[in-house]
């Protein structure tokens, strides 16, 4: 863990201090010059590195055998800048389009790293939004749901209403159900009683009354 986060760190400083560089040696410092300018300007794991490079080469060490000794301290991430300035320094290699090329690669590296690590945040976000979302949306809708299938029981074991769930052929032979037609009005029920205690005549003392609906004049 401590390793992976030092290469997080390394990889976020590379690019600024090769940028470092390539300012310091395109305003004409050489390699011993740009080494303690770039470690008085920049704060972080390069900074120290190279300040201890400085330190040992005013103290009598080779610098290319000081920035050579850097990699096994920090790790292979700063190697390649390491070998430019080694090569220059041992060399003469051409040290500003080697360090402009790295420059380029060192941000492009970085760009995929937080592009890969961008890709991998719903993934680390999922398991947490469900173990937080999930009860939070069952305890609100698992009573509500309770709620109305209790009613609805409630109400169709009653007969009140029509239960949804069941098919009209079940529902009618239910033992609660209760037909759904019309009352009759209570003066018609009063003349369908009349009608069926009147004698068989049809009128008074057994005289036949003519009806009134065929009596009556066009």
């Amino acid at each position: 863990m401590e390793r992976r986060r030092r290469d997080a760190a390394l990889l976020a400083e590379l690019p600024e201090v090769v940028d470092l560089f390539v300012l310091a040696v395109g305003s004409g410092l050489t390699v011993a010059l740009a080494v303690p300018a770039v470690a008085r300007h920049h704060r972080g794991l390069l900074g120290e590195a190279f300040a201890d490079v400085a330190r040992r080469a005013r103290l009598g060490a080779r610098l290319a055998d000081a920035l050579a000794q850097v990699p096994d301290s920090l790790g292979e991430r700063v190697r390649p800048l390491t070998t430019v300035l080694v090569s220059s320094e041992r060399y003469g290699v051409a040290l500003l389009p080697a360090l402009e090329r790295l420059a380029v690669e060192t941000r492009l590296e970085r760009r995929r790293a937080a592009e890969a690590t961008a890709r991998r945040v719903p993934v680390k976000l999922l398991f947490p939004l469900v173990l937080c979302t999930l009860p939070a949306a069952l305890l609100t809708v698992v009573p509500l749901l309770a709620g109305r299938c209790g009613r609805c029981a409630s109400d169709c074991s009653q007969g009140a209403i029509r239960c949804p769930l069941r098919s009209p052929s079940t529902s009618a032979s239910a033992p609660g159900w209760r037909s759904a037609a019309p009352a009759r009005p209570p003066q018609y029920a009063g003349a369908a009683r009349r009608r069926r205690h009147r004698p068989a005549g049809g009128g008074v003392g057994g005289r036949h009354e003519p009806d009134r609906a065929s009596a009556r004049p066009c």
